[in-house]
């Protein structure tokens, strides 16, 4: 399965595709920089430009490097002033689910400096989980 997000290339369609790719991925601007081999302040800057007309456009190469760095094949069109991104996500596989889960569940528990989980989220944890081997 070929996954595909395509934007004008303009301040708002970058922008946007910022945006996209942060939901999709469910990451941070920080995360998406560190990725991309980005500063972060870069990706923040972008996200809170006004437009106007002395705003100079996005330079190519940082669109090129923040889709790579979340895993897509980036295509700018400049006739049609469109940028592409794409990736092949390839089969869906169960186990590969599980250990994303459980890897994003050990980053919450880092994050929020806790040791555990307490029972009522253990009990919703598990229901996914058996959702996801089923």
């Amino acid at each position: 399965m070929t996954e595909h997000i395509t934007e004008k290339y303009t301040l708002a369609g970058v922008q946007h595709l910022i945006r996209r790719i942060l939901d999709t991925e469910g990451i941070s601007p920080m995360d998406l920089a560190k990725a991309s081999g980005l500063h972060f302040t870069g990706i923040y800057s972008i996200l809170n430009k006004k437009e106007s007309k002395n705003t100079r456009p996005v330079r190519r190469s940082t669109i090129i490097a923040l889709g790579k760095g979340a895993g897509f094949d980036v295509k700018i069109d400049s006739a049609k002033k469109e940028i592409t991104l794409s990736r092949d996500r390839g089969p869906i596989s169960k186990s590969n689910d599980i250990e994303e889960l459980l890897q994003e569940l050990r980053s919450i528990l880092i994050h929020t400096g806790r040791r555990k989980f307490d029972r009522e989220e253990k009990d919703r944890i598990v229901g996914v989980l058996r959702a996801l081997v089923m």
